[in-house]
């Protein structure tokens, strides 16, 4: 899970949530937004959630929107471990 972020002709930002099963390559839900929260993603694996069995853990990286107390308890209630990716080590050249 991760988002893709552009901008519209009138300069705004915008982001998309991408699901995506790594399993299958199936794009699970994309999810379009001015401004996407942790409870907006929270909501969106909701309605997921209505039409499929949630996985046992979802791979996201470090971004607000994951690490929110909103995805946080969201991920609890539905017995969905968050499995944030390791960061990078900064390197100087």
């Amino acid at each position: 899970m991760d988002f893709v972020h552009d901008q519209l002709i009138d300069g705004r930002s915008f982001g998309t949530l991408t699901v995506v099963d790594n399993w299958s390559r199936e794009c699970v839900l994309l999810e379009v937004g001015l401004r996407l929260s942790g409870e907006s993603v929270a909501q969106a694996l909701n309605r997921v959630s209505e039409g499929r069995a949630l996985p046992r853990s979802i791979t996201v990286d470090h971004g607000t929107e994951f690490t929110s107390k909103a995805l946080d308890e969201w991920a609890w209630q539905n017995s969905v471990s968050l499995d944030f990716t390791r960061k990078r080590p900064v390197t100087t050249v």
